[in-house]
């Protein structure tokens, strides 16, 4: 997870910003829904919503599902 996030640093020039908005969980699952922007170089620019939802076993994380409200949008912000 901490080298995804150095890489959208990178990608972005440190415009890349994760703002965490609601939390919810229990001992088997954490969800969060959290707003992304970012810009690029090119002028390309994300301002999306996505929740990210944890499995929890034994108190590791055992899965991790990130969920986007736009897809399309992602794959054209972040491919070349």
């Amino acid at each position: 997870m901490l080298a995804l996030l150095g890489r959208m640093a990178e990608s972005t020039g440190g415009s890349a910003k994760l703002q965490l908005q609601e939390l919810y969980g229990d001992e088997n699952r954490v969800v969060a829904i959290q707003a992304v922007t970012a810009c690029r170089d090119d002028g390309r620019s994300f301002d999306r919503r996505e929740a990210v939802i944890l499995d929890v076993k034994g108190g590791l994380i055992t899965g991790v599902y990130n969920l986007i409200d736009d897809p399309t949008k992602l794959v054209e912000f972040w491919h070349n």
